[in-house]
């Protein structure tokens, strides 16, 4: 357990994702994205020891939402941030950026992409010290829409 964190009237746990969190991360994904991760997806990504993936639980263990990277040398890629709609706004998106931070060693840049609709999204990167590098076009489907880069400098 990483750690036990006050969010907005809940308490969550900090923790890395493991197996027993899976069949809940994938129900998650097709949730949250108009592409999901498959749960064979998110289990080679738990497995690979270049990932970090961390879960927020409440105190009866469901799963609120996730973090996943990947770092190689000494850059890292978010590969995918979710939390339950219902539970948005609520810092549990900062607690777990906050830890997975809290947790790379030895990094010098970390990128993600994000939707160039998703204005909240960019709000709570820039709070963290994203900046705005690239774009990727036709990056995501359903709809098609183009990404846009994201980098902090560690």
């Amino acid at each position: 357990m990483v750690r036990c964190a006050k969010v907005t009237g809940m308490n969550i746990i900090i923790s890395p994702l493991d197996a027993a969190m899976l069949d809940e991360a994938a129900a998650m994904e097709k949730i949250c994205f108009s592409v999901p991760w498959s749960r064979g997806m998110l289990e080679q990504e738990l497995g690979d020891e270049q990932s970090l993936w961390l879960g927020a639980t409440d105190r009866e263990g469901r799963l609120l939402g996730y973090v996943g990277c990947r770092c190689v040398l000494d850059e890292c890629s978010i590969m995918n941030i979710t939390v339950l709609p219902e539970l948005r706004r609520r810092g549990i998106a900062s607690k777990l950026l906050n830890c997975l931070f809290e947790r790379l060693e030895d990094i010098s840049n970390v990128y993600l992409e994000v939707r160039e609709s998703n204005i909240p999204a960019q709000r709570l990167y820039w709070t963290f010290g994203f900046r705005p590098c690239g774009k990727r076009r036709s990056y995501y489907q359903k709809p098609d829409e183009d990404a846009v880069i994201m980098v902090k400098r560690m």
